[in-house]
C-alpha cells in the first residue's frame, strides 16, 4: 500500500492532490444522503421485524463490529477515526483519479468499489456481505461529485458509527429487542 502511495502520484503528476476542500458541498452531500440512508434504515427495519414476527423466524445475533462493552473505544478510535481516514486517502485519494482518467466516471467508481469490497475480504479473512461494494460505490460517487475527500470520509465514519452504536444497542438492550422480534 506504500508503494501505491508513492507510486501513482509519481506515475500521473499533476492528477493527484489529496483534497479536503470544498467543504459546503461535502457537508451538504455528506446530510442528504445520511438522511436518505436513515429512512432507508428505518423502512428496511420495519419490514424486517414485520418479516421475522409473522414468519417466526429466530436466529442467532452476531455482532460483527463490537463484541462486548470493553472493545467500544477501540472499535471507536479504529473504524470511526483510522479507517475512514486511511481507506479514504488511499481508495479514493490515491486509486480512484487514475483510474477515473483511465476508464471514466462510473468504469472507475465500479471498479474502486470492488477493490474497497475485496480489500474488506482481507480484512475478514471471508468474503465480506456485498454492504462493502455498495458503500464503496457510494464513496467513490461522493468523492467523484465534490472533488473532496471530505465527503466519503464523513460517510465512512458515519457509517462505521452506525454500526458500532447498532452493535451497542444490542448489547446494552438484548431482552428489548428480543421482545420485539417477538422471540419473548
Amino acid at each position: 500500500l506504500l508503494l501505491a502511495f508513492v507510486a501513482l502520484p509519481l506515475a500521473w503528476p499533476g492528477r493527484w492532490i489529496p483534497n479536503y476542500g470544498n467543504v459546503r458541498a461535502s457537508l451538504r452531500l455528506t446530510l442528504k444522503v445520511s438522511l436518505w440512508f436513515l429512512g432507508l434504515w428505518c423502512a428496511l427495519l420495519v419490514v424486517g421485524v414485520i418479516l421475522i414476527r409473522v414468519n417466526g423466524w429466530r436466529f442467532d445475533v452476531v455482532l460483527l463490529n463490537v463484541p462486548g462493552h470493553e472493545a467500544i473505544r477501540s472499535y471507536a478510535w479504529v473504524a470511526v477515526v483510522l479507517a475512514p481516514l486511511f481507506e479514504e486517502l488511499m481508495y479514493r485519494g490515491v486509486l480512484y483519479p487514475p483510474l477515473r482518467v483511465a476508464l471514466g466516471r462510473w468504469p472507475a467508481i465500479l471498479l474502486n468499489a470492488m477493490l474497497f469490497w475485496m480489500a474488506h475480504w482481507v480484512y475478514a479473512d471471508a468474503v465480506t456481505l456485498p454492504n462493502h461494494l455498495l458503500a464503496g460505490i457510494l464513496f467513490a460517487w461522493a468523492y467523484d461529485r465534490t472533488g473532496s475527500l471530505l465527503a466519503p470520509t464523513l460517510l465512512h465514519a458515519l457509517g462505521n458509527l452506525w454500526l458500532g452504536l447498532c452493535d451497542l444497542a444490542w448489547l446494552t438492550w438484548p431482552d428489548a429487542f428480543q421482545r420485539l422480534l417477538g422471540w419473548q
